[in-house]
C-alpha cells in the first residue's frame, strides 16, 4: 500500500552538485561537479569533477552512462555555468529549450556565465570559505546574501520567460576562477553579462555592476553606494 516499486538507496546515485558547459572538439564539453559521499564527516563535504563530451550536451550527458557506475541525481544541483564563448556565438536559447524539457533538471537552478575561464575551469576552482565550487556559487547569487553591486539570482524560469518577453533584458552573473593560495584557484563574481536576442551583447565589469543595476532597477532592496 505505502511501498515503493522502484526504490533505492543514496548510494546508488551519484549527486551533481553544478554543471559547466563548454565548446569543445566533439562539440560541448559539460563538466559535472560530483558529491564525494565517501568519508568521515568530520571532514567537511568534498566533492570532484567528471568531464563529459558529445556533439551536444544531451549526447555528452548520455555518455555518462559508460563512465560511471552510478545514475546521475540532479535534485540537488545548485548552479549551471555556460561559457561566454557559447553565450556570445550560438546564444542560450537551445541550452534553455533542453533545461526546461529535461525532467531531470529543475527549473529554478541559477545561470551563472564563464568569462575569461572555462566554466570547467569554474567548477573545479574552491571557495574562499566553502571548498565546493557549485555551493559556493549558490551562496554567492542567493538573495540572501545581498549586495549593491551584484544583481539579482536569475534562474532557468526567469531566463526563459525574460527572452520571450518583448522590453525585458536578460542579465546573468559572470564568475572567474582567478588565482588562490599556491596553485588552486578560487571563484570570483566578475560582473555581469548582458543579452540580446538570447546571445551575450557584452560584458560590463564588477565595479560598474552597481551602476547597471540601479539605472534599470536590478538592485536588491536596500539603498546602492558608489564610495
Amino acid at each position: 500500500f505505502g511501498g515503493c516499486g522502484n526504490s533505492r538507496e543514496l548510494g546508488e546515485f551519484d549527486i551533481v552538485a553544478g554543471m559547466g558547459i563548454d565548446k569543445s572538439e566533439a562539440g560541448y564539453k559539460v563538466t559535472l561537479e560530483l558529491m564525494y559521499l565517501t568519508g568521515a564527516m568530520q571532514d567537511g563535504m568534498k566533492s570532484f569533477t567528471i568531464e563529459l563530451e558529445g556533439e551536444t550536451v544531451p549526447n555528452a550527458l548520455d555518455s555518462a552512462k559508460s563512465k560511471l557506475s552510478n545514475q546521475l541525481h540532479f535534485g540537488n544541483m545548485q548552479v549551471i555555468v555556460i561559457s561566454a564563448e557559447i553565450a556570445r556565438e550560438e546564444g542560450i536559447d537551445d541550452l534553455l529549450n533542453f533545461f526546461v524539457r529535461d525532467t531531470d533538471i529543475r527549473e529554478t537552478i541559477p545561470l551563472v556565465i564563464a568569462a575569461d575561464s572555462t566554466s570547467g575551469d569554474v567548477l573545479s576552482a574552491n571557495g574562499v570559505d566553502i571548498d565546493i565550487a557549485s555551493y559556493t556559487l549558490e551562496k554567492m547569487l542567493n538573495p540572501s546574501h545581498k549586495s549593491n553591486s551584484h544583481t539579482k539570482e536569475v534562474s532557468i524560469y526567469n531566463a526563459v520567460d525574460t527572452l520571450r518577453t518583448p522590453g525585458k533584458t536578460l542579465v546573468l552573473p559572470i564568475a572567474q576562477a582567478v588565482p588562490g593560495e599556491g596553485e588552486e584557484k578560487e571563484i570570483n563574481l566578475a560582473g555581469i553579462g548582458v543579452f540580446q536576442e538570447g546571445k551575450l551583447y557584452y560584458m560590463l565589469p564588477q565595479k560598474d555592476t552597481a551602476y547597471y543595476s540601479c539605472i534599470t532597477d536590478r538592485l536588491y532592496e536596500h539603498e546602492p553606494s558608489f564610495d
